[in-house]
């Protein structure tokens, strides 16, 4: 199992941009996603589960960026994951990547990646963790199901503490890297929107990966605010929810 410290980015959300704007935007989006041929439901876990707890406030949200069947494609040997969380006062995060067996699904024992990092306050944001190559982790093995998970710890004495067992929520997520289809690069040459390449490649990773980046450099892009918003519609949060994440 290999730890490390993470570099985990955040991205606050100010109270204003959790509202839809009045203003309509009418551009058609061209981010369709298609799910890879054969593409199978893997076990749930996009939202956090309903356990008593004391930090999750009204209208609470945790939620891993996947699409509704729990299972995503890439080509990145060593992918960026996203997940949203939102109206609580967890102190601490764990992220943990476990290796499925083939064919089987099920998973090894131990995880082969596991990092724990405090959470900067109640704060409402779109998280990401891109795997680090620099911390002895092996790329993703093309073919192989992996599973990932990140789980909000409740307690201020620190994330070992034996008491917070019970105050913990947690979502989770599978990933698989393929081999790009022929002709992949050819496409990619031929749009600055790259993600909707992806998207249409069934490459779930990398097309928010790339949406997200290009709306952090251009942000008043209204092209890729109608983008962001309908393809997060791919996964299980709400519109309202989806449109708010800025990142």
């Amino acid at each position: 199992m290999v730890m490390t410290t993470p570099s985990i980015r955040w991205i606050a959300i100010a109270v204003a941009s959790m509202l839809i704007s009045t203003t309509p935007i009418t551009l058609p989006s061209a981010a369709r996603y298609r799910p890879p041929s054969g593409t199978l439901q893997r076990p749930a876990g996009r939202q956090g589960a309903a356990t008593r707890t004391d930090c999750a406030k009204d209208n609470f949200t945790f939620a891993a960026i996947v699409p509704t069947s729990n299972y995503g494609q890439t080509t990145a040997d060593y992918p960026t994951l996203y997940w949203y969380h939102a109206n609580h006062t967890f102190s601490w995060a764990r992220f943990e990547l476990y290796a499925a067996q083939k064919q089987t699904l099920k998973l090894e024992s131990d995880p082969i990646y596991q990092t724990t990092f405090r959470l900067m306050g109640n704060t409402a944001a779109l998280a990401s963790l891109t795997l680090p190559s620099s911390a002895g982790l092996p790329a993703l093995e093309k073919g192989r199901d992996y599973l990932w998970k990140v789980t909000l710890i409740c307690s201020q004495k620190g994330p070992d503490d034996e008491t917070a067992s019970g105050s913990q929520r947690s979502v989770q997520g599978w990933i698989t890297r393929v081999a790009p289809t022929a002709g992949l690069n050819a496409k990619l040459a031929k749009t600055p929107r790259r993600y909707e390449v992806y998207a249409e490649e069934g490459l779930w990773y990398d097309a928010i990966q790339d949406l997200a980046v290009q709306r952090q450099q251009q942000p008043q892009q209204p092209r890729l605010e109608v983008d962001w918003r309908d393809l997060l519609k791919e996964t299980a949060l709400g519109l309202g929810k989806a449109a708010a994440m800025q990142p």
